[in-house]
């Protein structure tokens, strides 16, 4: 399962998230693997977004993980990170099995 951990919240601001997981074992259905790679998508370019073109925010890549922190919530930051966490919903809902969100970790 893909788990999308938002720091923060939308009324105080957002200043991160971190994304962790697989939809299902690599190769056991393609559908799967297309569900975490559209996660994967959305995630790399917010995070590419807010590193290279906002600024003050710093990204970390582990073992089926990826991580992001901002020094501060500036409107772009919470805007990105809003947007991030509003297309995750979208797959949540159509695909409930394999992406869950956790808000204010």
């Amino acid at each position: 399962m893909v788990r999308a951990e938002f720091i923060g919240n939308r009324k105080d601001g957002y200043s991160g998230f971190t994304i962790s997981g697989h939809a299902m074992p690599p190769g056991r259905d393609s559908e799967y693997d297309m569900v975490c790679a559209a996660v994967s998508s959305a995630v790399y370019l917010t995070c590419n977004m807010l590193t290279e073109y906002v600024g003050g925010c710093a990204a970390k890549q582990g073992e089926n993980e990826i991580s992001l922190r901002a020094d501060l919530s500036t409107g772009a930051v919470h805007s990105a990170i809003c947007a991030l966490e509003d297309h995750l919903r979208e797959m949540s809902a159509r695909y409930p099995e394999n992406i869950t969100i956790i808000i204010g970790g």
